[in-house]
């Protein structure tokens, strides 16, 4: 564990003193994050999310999935049977 515990200070050390492995782990992130806040920050909303969720197995574990998703989330499901039905190519 203490030989463990070297290397990890080393390398520690190591990636401390190179200036360009912290611009990009640190620096460009957050630039990019900036950058993408000031131009999408206004328009972003978050709304409802609609999921799907498709039974292509059809076996009585995934329909235990699904009714159990169902219960959990609160959510309401519309049965399809067109989408449901595989598709043929």
């Amino acid at each position: 564990m203490k030989n463990l515990m070297h290397l990890v200070r080393a390398d520690l050390a190591l990636f401390l003193r190179g200036r360009l492995a912290l611009f990009w782990t640190f620096a460009f992130p957050l630039l990019m994050l900036m950058m993408q806040m000031a131009l999408f920050g206004q328009e972003a909303r978050l709304g409802p999310v609609t999921l799907v969720i498709r039974d292509m197995d059809r076996s009585t574990e995934s329909a235990a999935m699904r009714t159990n998703c169902r219960v959990d989330c609160g959510c309401r499901t519309a049965s399809n049977s067109s989408s449901s039905a595989p598709r043929s190519a």
